[in-house]
């Protein structure tokens, strides 16, 4: 339990990280020149739709890059015990489709969390090939 707590900490500080994402994966989002080239200075040429639209797919992807960094910290930290291996190569963008497409598949489960969601999806997709 104490393990889960910890890393929904580590997802939830790695999400607001992630927020200017690998939109389209020039640079490595994480670095000074990634910022530069994909997070905008000003949405005054937006309207207030536009801005509400950006800000949603924003905070989706952000939330989705961040759970998938607080697993790669935890795969660092924690190898025995992690059980989702996410492979090198993967996108923040390429994980909210599968989630997305997973919400349309069920929405029978619409109402759980989506941490536990994620966890499942990313679960079924990536498991850590050397775990049970």
């Amino acid at each position: 339990m104490k393990l889960t707590t910890i890393t929904l900490a580590l997802v939830a500080g790695a999400a607001l990280t992630a927020l200017c994402g690998a939109a389209r994966g020039e640079e490595d989002p994480m670095t000074g020149n990634g910022w530069v080239q994909n997070c905008p200075r000003s949405t005054a040429q937006l309207t207030p739709k536009e801005i509400d639209a950006f800000v949603r797919q924003a905070v989706c992807a952000a939330y989705v890059r961040g759970f998938a960094e607080g697993l790669k910290l935890w795969e660092a930290t924690e190898r025995d015990t992690v059980r989702i291996c996410i492979p090198v190569g993967v996108t923040g963008f390429q994980l909210l489709d599968m989630a997305l497409n997973y919400l349309q598949a069920h929405p029978e489960q619409r109402h759980e969390a989506m941490g536990n969601i994620l966890a499942n999806v990313l679960f079924d997709a990536f498991p850590c090939k050397n775990k049970n």
